[in-house]
């Protein structure tokens, strides 16, 4: 399952943001398309967490709360993989603009 641990998940989704944000390159509906899908991840992630939460005790557990939950937790992580991949050619091509 696709899960992010000590805080890394958040430091890199927030330089993502950042990234997006203050490009400087055009398309502006791939930066929409992006930022959709980093937004649905993100909410994801945490509607997951918080169902998982109130599952745990009547399931006796949370690895059958967690598992339970798989079909909210496939399209969040898929959502945010391909969003953190869209953003990184953006970065790079605003970069090479800004230097070039």
């Amino acid at each position: 399952m696709f899960t992010f641990r000590s805080g890394s998940g958040g430091q890199s989704w927030l330089k993502a943001m950042i990234r997006l944000s203050a490009g400087r390159t055009s398309g502006a509906g791939l930066k929409l398309l992006t930022a959709h899908l980093m937004g649905i991840a993100a909410l994801g992630y945490f509607t997951f967490w918080l169902l998982a939460a109130f599952r745990a005790p009547a399931l006796a557990g949370t690895d059958a709360a967690k598992e339970s939950l798989t079909w909210l937790a496939m399209p969040s992580a898929v959502c945010c993989l391909v969003g953190l991949v869209l953003v990184l050619p953006m970065t790079v091509k605003a970069h090479f603009q800004a230097s070039g």
